[in-house]
């Protein structure tokens, strides 16, 4: 049975572009269209398509391909010198489809960037974000055989249960009667759906046309529809169902919560080099960065800083590769996916971890009114300078304010009673809490600068951070409910170091942590530096917060905790190993100490 076409099918998509040009032809950002090398150099900006493929497993194959390259740039800019026949079948197929739908220009990486030129390749990832944003579409190949099945003779998958797979018509699911083959069902099961570098070609293409062994998707930011195979239906086009359709575009309230969203997702992506962890996100972390106002460092949006340190990973390995370059406090370190505590319970329940009373499952970083930072960070770059970091600083109640805003309404709410309104008592009821903690808002505020060996020590360490923070010594204990568990996740509970007057309290618990990593790297016979980043509230627990703080004098507030890093000191300069969270008042029992630190 001969291949169906899919030319007439896309051609439908193009001419569905009108009615969504209002909000599907939007630029996410204003930047020029990146100046790329491409084989026909454009002299204005123009309509092209891109291509979003798996490069072969093996570099062997890869570069038995025709790509650009610094020997071969000018032959392949001349009329006629791209010898189709000796292109990657995907790349070949993927012209042919763009001929056929009149597009004139199609970009596509092999081609378009010079492979043995770091400087180009650099630009162009760097540029990534205008690229497939700009593209007019962008055609994915989510086939495992090489091409695209249903372009120029290439069959698709025509047994039965190919055909049948996935076709939800006709049959009732739990939400309805399905009319549609689910999209995303293709889409998870690809091996392009695993890849680093698609995720932001995915996120950031403003139209999509999918294409696998059995049929098209084709996806904008106002839904999707799919081909129909004649064989099952005679009308071409359905739309997906709401509830089906395609996840496409960066959406969301421009707050942390969409930076956690991507980054979460990113992370559990496979890379053939560690080292391009943060360069497969830079097109994602780009439109970002404009869409919050701020930059990145190494991955972390600056105006959320505090937040963006308290990501954990308890599936991280190899732990991290300090020959990347990569400072400690950044997820790009480390191996393995990385999380900020979105609906993580249900699968640590799946790895065999008991969390009843596990305190992180509690403290959630990812909504500004449940934390706030409690030291002013500053960032070496590679400069000289070290510079304020300037991150929002966020408390909030009913709305958010900075920490010298907080203080000052907490001075209100002290100095008169009466405008303990109902809205501030979840507050209010911890004040007392901050108030005796020895590391709080007023205490910070007073130490907002850096020390002078601070500074120095920093501008010699490039990507660092910096800031004045309380230190204390502390020892860790694998937590008794996972000790003897064979579950691949492991905590530890802190506690303050011993000595002949005081026997060891308990203070706090470390994130959730990979079994083996966790067991050869971290060791109960010493101590560790651990240092304060912000405070935060319970969610989740009872009102007088026992299922948190349980094992604590009854003194303790039940909601209040201090958001610490757990640190390895080498030569005056503090490496990340975990995040945790301690009581407030068991803090002060630490003995810490205000000193300035860098975290590189």
């Amino acid at each position: 049975m001969s291949p169906r076409n899919l030319t007439s099918a896309a051609s439908e998509s193009s001419e569905k572009r009108g009615s969504h040009d209002h909000f599907c032809a939007t630029i996410c950002n204003n930047s020029p269209q990146p100046n790329a090398q491409f084989i026909v150099q454009c002299a204005e900006r123009v309509s092209y398509a891109a291509l979003s493929y798996c490069w072969p497993s093996t570099a062997a194959a890869a570069k038995s391909y025709l790509q650009l390259q610094l020997h071969n740039a000018d032959q392949l800019s001349q009329t006629d010198g791209l010898d189709v026949g000796r292109l990657a079948p995907v790349i070949a197929d993927a012209i042919r489809l763009c001929k056929d739908l009149g597009e004139r220009y199609l970009w596509v990486d092999q081609l378009c960037i010079v492979q043995d030129d770091p400087v180009s390749k650099f630009s162009q990832i760097q540029a990534m974000d205008s690229i497939y944003n700009m593209a007019d579409f962008t055609v994915v190949a989510l086939s495992s055989v090489p091409g695209l099945p249903g372009i120029s003779s290439r069959p698709r998958d025509s047994s039965f249960d190919a055909i049948y797979g996935l076709w939800d018509g006709g049959f009732q699911l739990p939400r309805g009667e399905a009319t549609a083959p689910f999209a995303d069902w293709a889409i998870e099961r690809s091996r392009w759906d695993t890849r680093g570098w698609t995720f932001q070609e995915r996120k950031l293409s403003r139209r999509l046309v999918f294409i696998d062994g059995l049929r098209a998707y084709f996806s904008c930011f106002q839904g999707s529809f799919w081909e129909h195979d004649q064989r099952a239906r005679s009308t071409v086009y359905q739309p997906i169902p709401s509830h089906n359709t395609i996840e496409t575009g960066l959406h969301g309230s421009r707050s942390f919560s969409e930076y956690a969203h991507l980054a979460v997702p990113y992370s559990k992506r496979q890379l053939s080099f560690r080292s391009d962890k943060l360069n497969a996100f830079t097109g994602v972390g780009t439109i970002l960065a404009f869409r919050f106002e701020t930059s990145l460092l190494f991955g972390l949006p600056e105006k959320y800083l505090l937040q963006s340190l308290l990501w954990h990973s308890d599936d991280c390995s190899q732990g991290r590769d300090p020959s990347l370059g990569f400072p400690s406090w950044s997820w790009a370190a480390w191996d393995g996916s990385v999380d900020y505590g979105f609906s993580k319970d249900i699968e640590f329940l799946e790895r065999g971890v008991i969390l009843d009373g596990y305190a992180m499952g509690a403290f959630k970083p990812w909504h500004t009114h449940e934390m706030g930072s409690l030291v002013t960070f500053y960032n070496s770059d590679y400069s000289p300078i070290v510079r304020q970091v300037d991150d929002t600083l966020l408390w909030s109640t009913e709305g958010e304010m900075n920490i010298a805003e907080y203080a000052e309404w907490q001075d209100f709410l002290h100095g008169d009673p009466g405008n303990q309104i109902s809205s501030y008592i979840r507050v209010t009821k911890v004040a007392d809490t901050w108030d005796r903690c020895c590391h709080n808002l007023s205490e910070a505020l007073r130490r907002v600068d850096l020390t002078h060996e601070a500074r120095e020590k920093a501008a010699a360490n490039p990507g660092c951070l910096a800031f004045t923070t309380t230190c204390a010594l502390l020892t860790l204990r694998q937590a008794m409910r996972v000790k003897a568990s064979t579950s691949p996740a492991v905590y530890f509970d802190m506690y303050t170091t011993t000595n002949n007057d005081n026997p060891a309290r308990f203070v706090g618990q470390t994130m959730l942590m990979e079994r083996k990593w966790a067991e050869r790297t971290l060791h109960v016979s010493r101590s560790y530096s651990v240092i304060v980043l912000g405070g935060g509230e319970a969610s989740g627990a009872d009102e007088n917060g026992r299922l948190v703080w349980t094992r604590l004098t009854s003194g303790a507030s039940m909601t209040a905790g201090l958001y610490v890093m757990i640190a390895e000191e080498k030569d005056g300069v503090l490496y990340r190993l975990a995040i945790g969270v301690v009581e407030p008042l068991a803090w002060n029992e630490a003995n810490p100490t205000w000193k300035s630190v860098v975290l590189a």
